[in-house]
């Protein structure tokens, strides 16, 4: 097997396979039976062309939300629709528009390049039917710890307080902390999600967390210091506000092709440096976004581990099914070009292809246990030795935004991702309005740095109530108190 040394996962949002791909008609290789094959992408008569680069409404897609988009032929129409009339019909907000997919070799050429060039997945579902948080915790421990919901402020205030998540066999960050094999978070925001979890706070540092903004050489950096493994994190914009707007993460509400030039640079900046050719590089969305898939998920192996949190599970969910089908691709010069992974996958996937490339130990649960077991994981694919010569040193440009004007000009190079302020607050619009669930968990993530990185003699001291009193205040005290936290953990 060819030797693969470095591993980034770039982790977008909210968008399903049918959405992104189900118009892009891409044919190739099957990369289990090396058969001529095409994407299972928009049957006939389903879903229509003409998706919009943002929408004036982001649809729902918390478990129950989830439960009734597929429980009928009509139900994310129906869902959606529910979710304008609670928005209060804002102009240009369509129900229909989530049935609406890209036509993705003129509208997202960057994504079609790529999933035509390298190897796309076209059966990779999100690790549950429901919303970002525990999504993003399968893609780190193959568990979410029994949350199978977006935690709210109550929740937040009552049960978590001081509590970072835990899973009972831990994450891949630990993992890989332990074995003394060197990692990174690459993020695009201060607040990066994956620093809700336990221990994190103790890896505030240049070594571990990255700023994309304050990088400019980007992998110079990451790979001078031999990191094998990079967690990319999108900025997730203005999530006081619950917009997104400004952000590179492809969130409903913000501009899509800020998400497709995010793509683009990092593939160029890794493309064009000399660890390419022993790298790879994965790319997934959390959740599907409440955008329509026609491919009802299948059946999935529970984790089976312990749910370390009484509050986590409010649904009663199992993990007994996968949630929505999202696009994936696997981007290396290690792989055959042009193939289509018909294959089952989730989110744990990636830790299962670590373990098989790296033997980095038992897995993490049952869920990546099946994969591994199996032999089904994405390293059976980077087996080319030689590698690659033919990989595209640059991408074709995003196409060109249709989003109403705001205070975010569009992109217009690859230089631009690289200089998103990712510390900007914006100023909330309703101040006593309540926080979204989203908001909340960021919040979380600054009160966990702000409470870990003081308990080791930093002053002032951490403010636990502040913490609460910002989650049951409004937007506007968790703006005061995130620029509080901010002063403390990004002095000058």
């Amino acid at each position: 097997m060819a030797t693969v040394k470095y591993v980034f996962t770039l982790m977008l949002e909210n968008r399903s396979f049918d959405h992104m791909l189900g118009f892009s008609g891409i044919t190739g290789m099957d990369a289990n039976t090396g058969a001529a094959t095409q994407v299972e992408g928009v049957p006939a008569g389903g879903g229509s062309s003409g998706a919009h680069y943002c929408l004036p409404v982001g649809p729902k897609h918390d478990h129950p939300d989830v439960v009734e988009q597929l429980a009928t032929p009509g139900g994310f129409v129906s869902n959606y629709a529910k979710e304008i009339a609670a928005k209060g019909s804002p102009a240009g907000a369509d129900p229909n528009d989530v049935m609406k997919c890209f036509t993705s070799a003129h509208d997202l050429p960057v994504l079609h390049q790529l999933a035509s060039e390298f190897v796309v997945c076209d059966h990779w579902f999100c690790s549950m039917p429901g919303p970002t948080w525990p999504n993003r915790f399968f893609v780190h421990a193959a568990s979410s710890g029994g949350l199978d919901h977006s935690p709210g402020a109550f929740a937040m205030a009552t049960s978590y307080r001081l509590k970072a998540f835990s899973f009972e066999h831990g994450h891949i960050f630990q993992r890989l902390q332990n074995q003394g094999i060197r990692w990174a978070v690459l993020s695009g925001s201060w607040l990066p999600q994956c620093f809700a979890m336990d221990g994190m706070h103790e890896f505030w540092d240049a070594q571990h967390k990255v700023d994309m903004k304050d990088t400019g050489a980007l992998l110079d950096d990451l790979l001078n210091h031999d990191r094998a493994y990079v967690f990319i994190e999108p900025s997730y914009g203005d999530f006081l506000n619950d917009t997104y707007k400004g952000g590179t993460s492809q969130h409903a509400i913000d501009d899509v092709t800020r998400g497709e030039w995010l793509l683009k640079a990092v593939y160029e900046r890794l493309r064009n440096h000399p660890v390419w050719e022993s790298s790879a590089l994965i790319v997934t969305w959390d959740e599907h976004g409440g955008f329509w898939d026609h491919v009802p998920p299948p059946a999935a192996t529970p984790p089976g581990d312990a749910t370390t949190n009484g509050d986590n599970t409010k649904y009663g969910f199992k993990f007994d099914r996968y949630g929505v089908r999202v696009p994936a691709l696997l981007i290396s010069p290690l792989a055959d070009r042009n193939q289509i992974d018909h294959r089952t996958h989730d989110h744990s996937t990636v830790l299962s292809t670590l373990n098989a490339l790296w033997g980095i130990g038992d897995p993490f649960t049952a869920r990546d246990a099946d994969e591994l077991h199996r032999g089904a994981t994405l390293a059976t694919l980077l087996v080319r030795d030689p590698a690659r010569t033919d990989c595209p040193p640059t991408l074709v440009n995003p196409g060109t935004t249709d989003c109403p004007p705001d205070d975010d000009p569009p992109f217009s190079s690859v230089d631009d991702v690289f200089g998103v302020n990712a510390d900007s607050l914006r100023q909330v619009q309703n101040p006593g309005a309540t926080p979204s669930d989203t908001a909340v968990g960021f919040v979380h993530v600054a009160h966990l740095m702000d409470a870990g990185i003081n308990a080791t003699g930093a002053p002032p001291a951490p403010d636990a109530d502040a913490f609460v009193q910002s989650l049951q205040s409004g937007t506007g005290a968790m703006q005061n108190y995130l620029s509080d936290v901010q002063g403390r953990l990004r002095p000058g």
